[in-house]
């Protein structure tokens, strides 16, 4: 693990299961922090990498009483810190309600898949119905199906503006396999 005992007030830890809130590690050089917590011990010239939280590349100075973020790494020399009550670090709260937040959905999108349940199946319906009105009143099966597919753009401009850039992609994609260069 990353902290190892320096004085007789501080533990050595093996496995993350043995800290309990208020325990004092101390985190020896260039060490991972593992919980988060407050320094204890007034070290000098301490530095410590929050990039993992902030994305500043700057170390960040620390003294006695500064907050540190578990998953932080000591950039300096060794100083103790007291674990915070709460073992679960910043980090893995992050993730947490990430997590979370990808598990639910916005009422919003539920309200979109309704809707879209209903207006896609309708849409699609009513080209199948352009398509034989056009057919039984004698006119090809081309403009019939031209007919049919301009109701699908009227109704639905955004479904082709994304079909069409991918149909164009895989197109290509196929000619390439099959030596032909579509510009």
């Amino acid at each position: 693990s990353s902290s190892s005992s320096s004085s007789s007030s501080s533990k050595v830890v093996k496995n993350r299961s043995d800290v309990t809130p208020d325990d004092v590690l101390y985190i020896s050089p260039y060490s991972h922090v593992p919980f988060d917590g407050t320094v204890t011990s007034d070290p000098k010239d301490c530095y410590v990498d929050e990039s993992i939280v902030t994305g500043e590349s700057t170390p960040v100075a620390k003294v006695k009483g500064s907050k540190v973020i578990g998953g932080s790494v000591n950039q300096a020399k060794g100083w103790n810190m007291v674990v915070e009550a709460d073992c679960a670090s910043y980090v893995e709260r992050i993730i947490k309600s990430v997590q979370e937040a990808q598990l639910n959905r916005a009422p919003i999108e539920l309200y979109a898949d309704r809707i879209s349940s209903i207006f896609a199946p309708t849409i699609i319906a009513i080209a199948a119905l352009t398509f034989l009105v056009w057919l039984s009143t004698g006119h090809t099966v081309f403009m019939s199906f031209l007919r049919s597919i301009s109701v699908v753009v009227v109704a639905c401009p955004c479904a082709l503006g994304l079909a069409t850039p991918t149909a164009v992609m895989v197109g290509c994609g196929v000619g390439a396999k099959e030596g032909l260069l579509i510009r």
